[in-house]
């Protein structure tokens, strides 16, 4: 299961996982509360499209 991929002209990244990232996801959540959408900071310096399992897309 693909967990995010980053994608921009020149550069692609997929990381991917065979656990279940509905589970992970539940745990995560768990362990940070309402913050669990806002932990990571995403930044990039390349127009890029960022994906996430969770449903959190950013473009920058």
């Amino acid at each position: 299961m693909e967990v995010f991929s980053f994608k921009s002209t020149n550069i692609e990244i997929t990381a991917n996982t065979a656990a279940d990232m509905a589970n992970c996801w539940r745990r995560f959540r768990a362990r940070v509360g309402d913050k669990a959408e806002t932990y990571c900071d995403y930044r990039s310096t390349l127009p890029a499209r960022l994906n996430s399992h969770c449903r959190i897309t950013a473009t920058r």
